[in-house]
C-alpha cells in the first residue's frame, strides 16, 4: 500500500508541474514527460522544431544551456513555453571572458544581487520551470571549488530563488551516471532544496578509449540504487548513445531497449535525449537510428505534455 501512495504522489506532483489536471492522467503507470537537447546555443530553436518534425511530435521538455552571466531565461525560454514545452534551464558559474565564478562565492553571498535578478526573470517566466544549478559538479572541481563549497553554493541559489518568490521553478540536482556509486554524497545538497534528482547516462561504445557498450539499464542501475531512499522524483537529464563503427544497427537497437527499460522504470518520471547536431549521441546519424527514435518518442508511456499558451 506504502508503493502505491508513493507512485500516486508522483504523478500528482508531476502534474501540478504541468498545470494538468491529476484526475485525466493517473493511471496503472503513471505517464513520463520526453524532451531533448536539441539546440546549438540559445538561438538555435530551429534545431528542435525539426527534430519534433522529424520524430513527429511535440517535445515535452527543452534543455536550454546557460552560463553565470546569461543565466537569466530569455526569448528562448518564452518561445518554448508558448508552444507548450517546459524549459529545463542549466546554468553555472562560468563566464565567456572572466575567471569562474567560485562555489565558495555563491555560497558566501557575494553574487545575491545576480542571484536575485536571475530569480525574478525566471519568477517573470509565469510558468513552470525545471533548473539545474551546476550539472555534473564532479568534474569540476578544479576550476569551481571542494564539494562541500558546491553543496552550501547550491543551497544558496535555492534560498535566493525563494526569497524572490520563484515559486514556479523546479530545482534539480544532477550529474554524471557513473559517479553516483562514489560521488553523489559528496555533491548532493540535500532534500529540503531539491525537487527533482537527475542523471546524464551515455553509452560511448566499445571503440573509444577506456569505454565499453552499455545499455541504459546498466547505466542508470547505481543512479536508481543511490536516489530510492531520498523518494524524489527521477530524471534522466541528459541521455544518449553513440554508433558502433561497423555494426549501423547497434546504436537503434539500443535505443530500441531504452524504451522498453524507460517504460519498465516507473520511477523515472522524465527522459531528455541529447541530439544536439553534430554530437555522436544525435538521432540523424543513420536511418537506423532516426527509426528507433521515433519509435521511442511515440511510446504511448511519454503521452504527457503540458498545454500550449493560448
Amino acid at each position: 500500500m506504502k508503493q502505491l501512495v508513493l507512485v500516486a504522489t508522483c504523478v500528482s506532483v508531476v502534474l501540478t508541474a504541468l498545470g494538468c489536471s491529476s484526475e485525466a492522467r493517473i493511471g496503472t503507470k503513471p505517464d513520463a514527460l520526453f524532451g531533448a537537447a536539441a539546440g546549438d546555443g540559445l538561438d538555435d530553436l530551429a534545431s528542435l522544431e525539426a527534430l519534433e518534425e522529424r520524430a513527429g511530435r511535440r517535445m515535452a521538455i527543452d534543455r536550454v544551456y546557460r552560463g553565470w552571466d546569461n543565466a537569466a531565461p530569455g526569448a528562448r525560454e518564452q518561445r518554448t513555453i508558448a508552444a507548450g514545452r517546459i524549459p529545463l534551464v542549466s546554468f553555472n558559474g562560468g563566464r565567456a571572458s572572466e575567471s569562474p565564478v567560485r562555489w565558495a562565492n555563491v555560497a558566501s553571498g557575494t553574487e545575491d544581487a545576480h542571484l536575485r535578478e536571475v530569480a525574478r526573470a525566471f519568477r517573470a517566466l509565469g510558468e513552470n520551470v525545471f533548473v539545474v544549478y551546476h550539472q555534473n559538479p564532479d568534474k569540476d572541481e578544479t576550476a569551481f571549488g571542494r564539494a562541500e563549497e558546491y553543496r552550501a553554493a547550491y543551497r544558496q541559489v535555492v534560498a535566493m530563488f525563494r526569497a524572490e518568490g520563484a515559486s514556479n521553478v523546479r530545482f534539480v540536482w544532477s550529474m554524471r551516471s557513473p559517479s553516483f556509486p562514489s560521488r553523489a554524497d559528496d555533491f548532493y545538497p540535500g532534500d529540503d532544496v531539491v525537487e527533482w534528482i537527475g542523471a546524464n547516462a551515455y553509452n560511448y561504445g566499445s571503440t573509444a578509449e577506456g569505454t565499453r557498450w552499455l545499455s541504459l539499464r546498466a547505466l542508470v542501475a547505481d543512479f536508481l540504487s543511490w536516489a530510492a531512499p531520498h523518494r524524489k522524483l527521477l530524471m534522466l537529464a541528459e541521455f544518449g548513445c553513440s554508433e558502433e563503427p561497423g555494426q549501423p544497427a547497434r546504436k537503434a537497437d539500443w535505443l530500441s531497449e531504452a524504451s522498453s527499460t524507460l517504460r519498465d522504470l516507473p520511477e523515472i518520471r522524465a527522459a531528455v535525449y541529447f541530439t544536439v547536431p553534430g554530437s555522436e549521441s544525435a538521432v540523424d546519424t543513420s536511418p537506423q537510428t532516426l527509426a528507433a527514435f521515433r519509435a521511442l518518442v511515440h511510446e504511448p508511456h511519454f503521452a504527457l505534455l503540458p498545454s500550449r499558451r493560448e
